[in-house]
C-alpha cells in the first residue's frame, strides 16, 4: 500500500488526517489555516491615539 502524503505543496511529511501532516493539520485546527501570515499581512485593530493640536 503507498503511504500518503502531506498535500501542501512542498512539504512531504505523512499524513495524520484529511490529508495534512501532523503540523498542517494542527495549524488548520488552530488557526484556521495552513499557512501562518506574515506580519506585513497582519495589520493592527487599534485606533490610533488621537494627536493634540496647539
Amino acid at each position: 500500500m503507498a503511504e500518503h502524503i502531506c498535500r501542501i505543496a512542498g512539504c512531504s511529511e505523512p499524513v495524520e488526517s484529511q490529508g495534512l501532516c501532523p503540523m498542517h493539520f494542527t495549524r488548520a485546527l488552530i488557526y484556521g489555516q495552513v499557512r501562518l501570515p506574515s506580519a506585513k499581512q497582519v495589520e493592527c485593530k487599534q485606533p490610533k491615539p488621537a494627536v493634540a493640536e496647539n
